[in-house]
């Protein structure tokens, strides 16, 4: 009996640590509107505030000067573009909703790669947000990258079925695990999942401690379901921070971006045509001045790192 009294212990700690880390999390999970977040930070041209409040003047003069005159309105969507995307550089700052105006006034500007480059970094932000997914597929159809879109690859699951043995079992396991904690987190907000993981995590330890210090006879089939529901509470949350740190994910920005076999320019090219602006790709590693990419659909190639800008 008296053994169990340290682990206990052990545990309370570990509660009273793992409370405040989730609070923090749910504190910065919260998408509040760009404006309270812009810290001001004096710089040579200014404070980021005023810099965020330029681009939301530069954009309301867009959307009137789009009734008129739409060339000097894409100049100043992209303008306001520009200046959200240097409050959001000399600040640090990572929000959903900043983002989103980025990519919404680059999508408007015409800079479709742009677009996608912030829809993407607004949708790892908050992946439930349905104006940023559609905004996403609307840009993406606009640079005719749909059908190679990351996340769309019909050609790889084809492959992954083919697979057989072990290595077909852990692929085909690890799609599955993938989907379904994309699904559970679309479905579901993190701080939803973060909030039940932390609850029946206790709820679990509580019981269990009761149980083994006979002062309440605990069910064990409740213990089990407990433990089921910290697992698939947790495990989404698991699998896409491993996901994210397994893959480093980039957006084609330049045009005319030839791939080839190989990292330098003597090296035949890869594919036909040049990649289209806009392609969502992942990196696989780099030499040099090049990266090497993979499509969705398998394929890979060598091109230089200034044509891309990681998501």
């Amino acid at each position: 009996m008296k053994k169990i009294w340290p682990i206990i212990v052990c545990r309370i700690r570990y509660l009273l640590h793992v409370i405040p880390i989730v609070a923090l999390a749910l504190g910065s999970q919260v998408q509040g509107a760009p404006e309270t977040t812009v810290v001001p930070l004096k710089t040579g041209s200014g404070s980021i505030k005023e810099l965020f409040e330029s681009g939301n003047a530069k954009f309301r003069a867009g959307l009137e000067l789009a009734k008129s005159d739409r060339e000097a309105a894409d100049a100043k969507f992209g303008e306001a573009a520009g200046a959200w995307r240097e409050v959001a550089r000399m600040g640090g700052i990572r929000n959903a909703k900043l983002e989103t105006n980025i990519a919404n006034a680059s999508l408007l500007a015409g800079d479709v790669p742009g677009a996608i480059l912030a829809y993407r970094r607004a949708l790892q932000i908050n992946p439930t947000d349905s104006a940023i997914q559609s905004g996403l597929a609307a840009a993406r159809r606009s640079a005719g990258t749909e059908a190679l879109a990351l996340g769309n690859s019909a050609k790889a699951k084809e492959e992954a079925g083919r697979s057989g043995g072990l290595r077909g079992t852990i692929d085909a396991l690890g799609a599955v695990l993938q989907r379904a904690s994309q699904w559970a987190t679309n479905a579901v907000a993190t701080r939803t999942l973060l909030v039940a993981g932390v609850m029946f995590y206790a709820a679990f330890f509580i019981g269990a401690s009761l149980r083994i210090l006979g002062w309440l006879r605990f069910s064990g089939y409740a213990l089990a379901a407990l433990a089921v529901c910290t697992v698939l509470a947790f495990g989404p949350l698991a699998v896409r921070e491993i996901q994210a740190g397994r893959r480093t994910e980039a957006v084609v920005l330049a045009s005319n971006v030839i791939a080839r076999n190989g990292p330098a320019e003597l090296y035949d090219p890869a594919f036909q045509e040049p990649l289209r602006p806009g392609l969502e790709v992942e990196i696989t590693q780099r030499r040099g001045s090049w990266a090497q990419i993979r499509l969705r659909d398998g394929r890979s190639a060598w091109v230089r790192s200034d044509s891309l800008e990681n998501i």
